[in-house]
């Protein structure tokens, strides 16, 4: 190229700016390529905690029937356990950090840039602290009420008994209505003891 013909029709300046830019398209490239990495790493963790949060959101409702508490244990239990959440939102994390850190170093940014960098991993990082918490607890939540409905489900047909004894009693006499409900005080609170727990989950 240097040798050719043409080169001695083209300005010297033109050539010098045209080599120049062109010995910075290499290093130019290489930052170009650690910053789209950490936004590639960036995208991901977010979407991976609002994913999850999202996740969280759903199963931290009403619950209602045993079929639809049994249906959420389902989901958290594909979603979290199948998925291995914890450990591959750690894994993730980690990478994240790693990237951040080579993006600091060969990404030509400054230091105000690096430390909202450093802010932003901090606020992941909280934001998954607290979210973690709250996921182990619903498992947790889940297993309570399960165990509450499989109690209702046992003491079911004797209170249904109970129901319909007492209110056959309600057309007797006062003194055989007050040693029914004394004799059956155990069994109705029980009962509804289960099913306000049940209403309110």
């Amino acid at each position: 190229m240097r040798n050719s013909p043409l080169v001695h029709q083209i300005p010297r300046e033109q050539l010098e700016s045209i080599e120049k830019r062109l010995q910075g398209i290499g290093p130019k490239a290489e930052m170009r390529a650690v910053k789209l990495k950490f936004l590639e790493h960036k995208c991901c963790i977010v979407a991976f905690l609002v994913l999850t949060e999202s996740k969280l959101k759903n199963w931290t409702i009403k619950y209602g029937s045993e079929d639809k508490v049994k249906q959420i244990m389902n989901h958290y239990r594909t979603f979290v356990s199948k998925n291995k959440i914890f450990q591959e939102f750690q894994k993730a994390y980690i990478e994240f950090q790693q990237v951040c850190d080579e993006y600091k170093k060969d990404g030509g940014i400054n230091r105000a840039e690096g430390d909202q960098i450093d802010k932003f991993i901090k606020e992941i990082g909280d934001r998954w602290k607290g979210t973690s918490t709250e996921l182990r607890c619903v498992q947790s939540l889940l297993e309570e009420v399960l165990q509450h409905w499989q109690r209702w489900n046992t003491i079911l047909p004797e209170f249904e008994a109970y129901i319909v004894t007492a209110y056959e009693m309600l057309k007797q006499s006062d003194d055989e209505q007050a040693e029914f409900f004394v004799r059956h005080q155990c069994l109705g609170k029980k009962s509804m003891s289960c099913f306000l727990i049940l209403l309110h989950s």
